[in-house]
């Protein structure tokens, strides 16, 4: 399995985060702070209540896992690449509960465990509904993508070069920019058939966070916001 380990300082103490990537086997099989005033709140709250929304999003637009045709690559089913984008906004928890089914969600796309992954957005729903915060309003497939924009925009506003924070372990930058690449096909290798730019740039941005490159990161960063640029204009 690829996977890359960060540590995340919680009010709780240390916590491990092992982040699973997909997208680089997928890609070779195939060839917090404040809202930034861009779409959707990109607080720490607001991203777990973005992923709180899209599980019951998944439920309600896919049905059951069991049901998909496929999880990776360019025939995945859009369920596959919400999963796998909830699992990357919740891996960084405080909350233990949800943290743990954020890690399962995103092993379960790693290994294609399909119970694992039932159970997982299952076990994120029941987290979620014991957590007093308002869920995201618009969770539609467009809007994600306005989110995943939001998130980019929001680390280079804030965060700044890769080298000013890659070797902190626990900076809100991992997660936020592999939860951005997993909403565009990143985790998954889904290739968005109207979005190919930014389905291609969430994957090399992933793929650059897992190689911890600070140069590859602020690179593809800047390439995934020149395609989010190409998304307002169409």
């Amino acid at each position: 399995m690829l996977e890359t380990t960060h540590f995340k300082e919680s009010s709780r103490g240390l916590v491990r985060c092992s982040i699973p990537f997909a997208a680089i086997a997928a890609s070779i099989l195939l060839t917090s702070c404040g809202d930034t005033g861009a779409e959707g709140d990109i607080s720490d709250t607001g991203q777990i209540a973005y992923a709180c929304a899209l599980a019951e999003h998944v439920e309600a637009e896919h049905g059951a896992p069991d049901s998909w045709d496929a999880y990776i690559g360019n025939d995945a089913n859009d369920g596959a690449r919400e999963a796998s984008a909830i699992g990357m906004l919740t891996v960084g928890s405080d909350d233990t509960a949800l943290r743990a089914a954020g890690e399962d969600l995103l092993e379960a796309i790693t290994r294609l465990d399909i119970d694992l992954l039932t159970t997982g957005l299952e076990d994120i729903q029941d987290a979620c509904d014991a957590l007093d915060i308002a869920q995201a309003d618009d969770v539609s497939h467009e809007a994600q993508l306005d989110y995943a924009c939001a998130l980019v925009h929001g680390v280079a506003e804030k965060h700044g070069s890769a080298s000013a924070w890659i070797e902190v372990s626990d900076h809100d930058a991992w997660y936020e920019l592999a939860s951005a690449a997993a909403l565009t096909g990143g985790a998954n290798g889904q290739w968005l058939e109207e979005h190919q730019e930014l389905s291609q740039a969430g994957i090399e941005l992933l793929r650059a966070v897992q190689v911890n490159d600070s140069d590859q990161i602020d690179a593809n960063l800047e390439t995934f916001q020149s395609a989010c640029m190409g998304l307002e204009k169409s």
